[in-house]
């Protein structure tokens, strides 16, 4: 029986952490350990709090670290080295796993002979499972975005749900195994980290990068692109989670807007076999993704525009950090990340 284990990385929000918690050890099928790295720095208190949940939990192993780095990619490769489990769960620590979401995912593990499968995703789902009275109501949930006509056909028209450009000119293809016809699955190009599985040999291999500090935006979509070489991608669309989004400890929209894109930009530099063309194509995706963040602003009637202005900062970091070697280009992507998170 294939095993998994929660590697899991937190800061600065207990209470979603406890829930997250709670929901782990309602699974039908069990983890093998909880690894949880905690950057807080109510460590401590927040660790007393965690065991008390599983001080009368048998056969799941507890580890509980302070974080080396406070960042959620360095977080997730910390706890990823001290995890055996055959799957590694990458969940946020605002994620609430409906309880038979871990036994969906390792199904499709399970069946999978030949490992041609790299990582599995949850399906989000509007609500939270502690709330969903009964297994029938929750089988009911649908993962599918809502909005109006309207948005639908504007988020269309922009390609709106591409969010990652790939650093070859297309993502890696695979053939779809014959087992997936009795599972029901999206393929993905990426897969978000707060739904993320993957298996523990591809996980430890790739890695998280940890030059991405603090709030690492893309450091999902960068693990899942390199991870996808190795095998498909794939969202269960029966292992059903909710992802409350909560801002705990979390930086402001401009901030968190500006490093998705200038993240995006320093992964190129340091992945791309053509910068040349990569510098051409990160222009072209960044300013349509200015006209959608644009567009959300609108929407909610921010009249600072942070998106916007957010996606106009990472485009302005493709000459300073493409055009340079790539020491300089590190030396000067931390101190934009630095300068952001101090000036949030």
């Amino acid at each position: 029986m294939m095993s998994w284990s929660l590697a899991l990385a937190t800061y600065e929000r207990r209470d979603v952490l406890e829930q997250c918690i709670h929901c782990i050890l309602a699974q039908s099928y069990r983890p093998k350990e909880i690894v949880v790295v905690d950057g807080s720095r109510s460590w401590r208190e927040n660790k007393a709090a965690v065991e008390a949940l599983l001080q009368d939990e048998h056969g799941i192993t507890l580890i509980y670290e302070e974080a080396l780095v406070r960042s959620a990619a360095a977080q997730r490769n910390q706890a990823a080295e001290i995890c055996s489990g055959d799957v590694l769960f990458f969940i946020d620590d605002d994620t609430l796993m409906y309880p038979e979401c871990a036994e969906r995912i390792m199904e499709i593990y399970t069946a999978d002979k030949n490992c041609q499968i790299a990582a599995v995703a949850g399906a989000n789902v509007g609500q939270n499972p502690l709330n969903c009275s009964n297994s029938k109501e929750a089988s009911l949930l649908s993962s599918s975005p809502g909005g109006g006509v309207v948005k639908k056909a504007v988020r269309f028209i922009l390609n709106a749900n591409s969010r990652f450009l790939p650093y070859e000119d297309s993502f890696p293809s695979h053939d779809a195994p014959e087992f997936l016809k009795d599972f029901k699955v999206a393929f993905c190009n990426t897969l978000p980290g707060f739904s993320l599985t993957m298996r523990s040999e591809i996980a430890k291999k790739e890695k998280f990068d940890n030059r991405l500090l603090r709030y690492s935006a893309e450091e999902d979509s960068d693990i899942t692109y390199r991870a996808s070489r190795s095998g498909l991608l794939i969202k269960s669309l029966d292992a059903k989670l909710h992802h409350i989004g909560s801002p705990g400890g979390r930086l402001s929209t401009y901030t968190t807007t500006a490093l998705t894109a200038i993240n995006l930009v320093f992964l190129h530099r340091i992945n791309s076999p053509d910068l040349k063309s990569s510098k051409f194509r990160l222009w072209k995706f960044l300013l349509r993704r200015s006209v959608i963040e644009a567009a959300k602003d609108v929407y909610y009637r921010d009249p600072l525009f942070p998106r916007f202005r957010g996606i106009i900062r990472g485009i302005h970091s493709i000459g300073s950090l493409l055009n340079t070697n790539m020491q300089s280009s590190i030396e000067k992507f931390c101190s934009i990340q630095e300068k952001l998170v101090l000036d949030k």
